[in-house]
């Protein structure tokens, strides 16, 4: 039997450490002398020492371990959740570094601008083939786009007779997920479309604030800032659904310096 103390050197965690994990009930000593009070723990409880620093090693809680070091099921189902989360924590991160990277850029070569010309614009009535769904992130657009294409090749509609590319967002509010996204391509002429999915309509005149930006989406937050700024500035309110407008892009040009985007806030 090791005193604490020494059961701490062999164990390599700390005598604090080993009493947390005590009153957690996940190690708990060997004996208690119950005059001295001193704890002895077993050489057979470092077999159990080391689960426990591997399992922290993959990222468990001291709760998650103390639940997979009693449960008679499989560890499989445990390192599987696990594994999904990590793979969720590296999406995270990786996003995370593109925008250091971009943050580290634009100090550099201060090539972020502060501020971005906004315009009063109307945007007369227009026809338009319309396809509208639930996505599960905005990032999830661009099929929503090869959708749309499919359809009307399937009506064999000449895509070059297609104008202008247009996705309105619905949400009243921001949204992580399950996010309400129409694609609109105006159009002009007759068109008679049997598809179930796609929908030939008529928008109306809209009066916006909008900003032409040039290149990656990630100055969005940017030009939305300006954007508001100068509808409190001029005393309109936002009335209808922000929309993008497609000038050049991501389908047409592989370059992202290249794409043109055109953020726009319909007011009154």
């Amino acid at each position: 039997m090791y005193k604490i103390g020494e059961f701490s050197k062999l164990s390599t965690i700390s005598v604090r450490m080993l009493r947390h994990y005590d009153q957690l009930n996940l190690l708990n000593p060997q004996l208690i002398d119950t005059e001295s009070g001193y704890r002895y723990y077993s050489s057979k409880q470092l077999k159990k020492v080391n689960k426990i620093q591997r399992l922290k090693e993959l990222g468990f809680s001291l709760s998650e371990i103390k639940e997979m070091l009693t449960t008679e099921n499989s560890l499989q189902g445990y390192f599987e959740k696990r594994e999904t989360e990590v793979e969720v924590e590296l999406e995270k991160l990786a996003h995370q570094k593109k925008m250091l990277q971009r943050s580290i850029h634009s100090l550099k070569y201060q090539k972020e601008p502060l501020n971005y010309h906004v315009q009063l614009k109307y945007f007369p009535e227009q026809q338009v083939v319309s396809l509208r769904s639930n996505l599960t992130s905005y990032q999830e657009e661009g099929k929503l786009w090869s959708s749309l294409y499919e359809e009307l090749a399937k009506e064999k509609v000449n895509l070059q007779q297609l104008g202008q590319h247009k996705a309105i967002f619905h949400d009243k509010e921001y949204k992580e997920k399950n996010v309400d996204v129409e694609i609109q391509a105006s159009f002009k002429g007759e068109l008679n479309l049997n598809s179930k999915l796609v929908q030939v309509k008529k928008e109306p005149t809209v009066k916006a604030a909008t900003v032409i930006m040039n290149g990656s989406y990630h100055q969005v937050s940017y030009v939305t800032e300006s954007i508001a700024c100068w509808i409190e500035d001029h005393q309109y309110k936002i009335e209808g659904k922000m929309f993008n407008i497609y000038h050049v892009s991501p389908t047409q040009e592989k370059e992202v310096e290249k794409w043109v985007t055109e953020i726009c806030f319909p007011i009154v």
